[in-house]
């Protein structure tokens, strides 16, 4: 996969299928849009999909917590404050790296995350669509959600975008396909190089509830694993890379391979939660995805990953997200613990994808390692019937733990 990324400057030669959105969380909703796109590549269009780095939702909440120190009331602004930073109450599913992580697992040729910023704000729907779309994405079909919004304040939506291809089509003597309700119907089967199409793709309902990220928010938030997972279609996930920490759960015999997300990135409550593992094996030219700042390439704009297959292991395990209070360290940030059965490998510095399936209990202070230690053997026992309740594991007799 091709990543755009840092600059307005860009060109796709290859004529392209083009999915617009947020795609925070990427639910069962975007996966709708990206099954249309996939279609497509037998009739030679390249998958593609424009989102803004950061998002808009970041990059306001970002300028109202710098105009924080000229506030001097919370009822101006709801404010989080922890032991890292103040700041506006926003957080997303999904950060950067977590994004380009699935998107290279699902098959999109190019991921374009164009720079969103004062000038990019101000952009019109017209260039949005024109500028950005048609001529640098080089798009014979766009594929949007009926809730989509772009241009300056928001001021487009779905028909904008039809009308707006529609005009476009017209200067190029060409006619334009409009399909609505595009899960059932088929585009044409020859692309018109002078010829965009566009898609328009319907809510989704799940249990007679629309599915969208403000839903996954909030199923997220209140810890509810299981329904996270079905509106999103697959588990949520916490991604990063191994980082070194205190070794407690070295000392207990029970390692844990330790994530500490960023401050923008939205988790469940803090507690403990049965969870699947992925951990991506660094390999020749394979993946060796990282978290924070991207790998240096030089003055380059346009990165490509590649995953290797061979190079995922998933390991099943506990993980506890919260701030250790029996440790009691002195200034504690929220980290992501998990402690991987039958595993004895050094993942150090490599890129793991830590899938939380099931919420098992909050967070609590025990009066000593040793009451710590009873309590995670016990939740460790009980993830092993859950998963095995659900015939997902194997081999559950061996109880090496990763040294980490």
């Amino acid at each position: 996969m091709q990543i755009i990324k840092d600059t307005t400057q860009f060109n796709i030669d290859e004529p392209t299928a083009v999915a617009v959105g947020k795609f925070d969380g990427v639910h069962l909703g975007h996966k709708a849009l990206l099954e249309i796109l996939f279609a497509q590549k037998k009739k030679g269009l390249k998958t593609a999909v424009f989102t803004f780095d950061p998002s808009p939702g970041a990059y306001f909440a970002e300028i109202a917590r710098r105009s924080l120190h000229n506030i001097h009331s919370d009822d101006d602004w709801i404010v989080v404050r922890d032991e890292r930073m103040e700041r506006p109450h926003y957080r997303e599913l999904m950060t950067r790296e977590e994004k380009r992580l699935i998107f290279e697992r699902l098959g999109v040729d190019y991921l374009v995350e164009y720079p969103f910023r004062a000038e990019t704000a101000a952009v019109t729907p017209e260039d949005y669509v024109n500028r950005f779309l048609i001529d640098q994405m080089n798009a014979k079909l766009i594929v949007a959600g009926e809730d989509v919004s772009f241009g300056k304040n928001g001021a487009g939506d779905a028909a904008m975008l039809c009308n707006l291809v529609g005009k476009h089509n017209k200067a190029m003597h060409s006619v334009t396909k409009i399909v609505e309700n595009a899960v059932s119907q088929e585009i044409t089967d020859e692309i018109n190089e002078n010829n965009t199409e566009v898609k328009i793709i319907p809510k989704i309902c799940l249990d007679g509830q629309q599915i969208s990220s403000t839903l996954l928010r909030s199923v997220v938030s209140d810890g509810n694993m299981e329904l996270a997972s079905r509106l999103a279609g697959d588990d949520f996930s916490i991604a990063g890379t191994v980082q070194r920490g205190n070794r407690i759960g070295h000392t207990l015999g029970m390692p844990t391979a330790n994530l500490y997300p960023p401050a923008d990135k939205l988790l469940p409550p803090n507690g403990v939660y049965f969870s699947r593992t992925v951990v991506y094996k660094k390999e020749g030219n394979g993946i060796a995805l990282k978290s924070g700042a991207d790998r240096n390439r030089g003055e380059q704009d346009v990165q490509t990953e590649r995953m290797s297959e061979s190079g995922l292991q998933i390991c099943y395990g506990i993980t506890n997200i919260g701030c250790k209070p029996t440790i009691g360290e002195k200034h504690p940030r929220i980290s992501v613990e998990t402690y991987l059965f039958d595993f004895d490998e050094d993942i150090y510095d490599c890129m793991i994808e830590v899938r939380l399936c099931h919420f098992q209990r909050r967070e609590q202070q025990f009066d000593g390692l040793d009451a710590l230690k009873s309590q995670m053997e016990k939740d460790a026992e009980a993830c092993r019937a859950y998963f095995m309740d659900k015939k997902c594991m194997h081999h559950m007799d061996a109880d090496t733990a990763v040294d980490v």
